[in-house]
């Protein structure tokens, strides 16, 4: 077996829809593997219910509405300095940003899901979270792939499928 980690799995999302249900899953796959982990969603919204009912660790953030993310960055870095977090696994945008720049800030690896298939740079804070904060990519398909390495310009060697 593997040495277990300490893994952070965020998600900013208000529903609960395909990234959310990976998140659980994901979640609950990696505890029976015997890492410790523990789950960053809004309070009271499905995935943090779904996570408590199956015995996962949460620690439901309110995220801030954009224009806060320096405040975000400074909750994430508590709860990964807090809970002796190895890596933080992001999966929607704006706990994708925060997240890999705290994660930086800890000295832990950042790494992110794509569950969609488009851009995810849309401005310069976009470009230094994938280009300096995240150390790693996981895509649903070569098609995304395609997309991050043509369109974001990350380096294929920083992305799986």
């Amino acid at each position: 077996m593997k040495v277990p980690r300490h893994i952070l799995l965020t998600n900013s999302s208000d529903i609960y829809g395909g990234g959310e249900f990976y998140v659980l899953e994901l979640a609950k796959e990696l505890t029976k593997r015997g890492h410790t982990i523990i789950v960053t969603c809004k309070p009271d919204n499905l995935l943090c219910r779904k996570c408590n009912d199956a015995g996962i660790q949460t620690n439901p953030l309110d995220f801030p509405p954009q224009g806060k993310l320096f405040s975000f960055v400074k909750k994430l870095k508590d709860i990964i300095q807090q809970h002796n977090i190895q890596i933080v696994h992001t999966n929607t945008n704006y706990d994708r940003t925060a997240g890999a720049f705290a994660a930086r800030l800890c000295g832990v690896t950042h790494v992110t899901n794509v569950h969609s298939f488009h851009s995810l740079q849309h401005n310069p804070t976009h470009w230094v979270r994938n280009t300096w904060a995240t150390d790693h990519f996981l895509v649903d398909g070569v098609c995304v792939k395609e997309l991050l390495v043509r369109d974001d310009g990350i380096s294929s060697g920083k992305i799986s499928i």
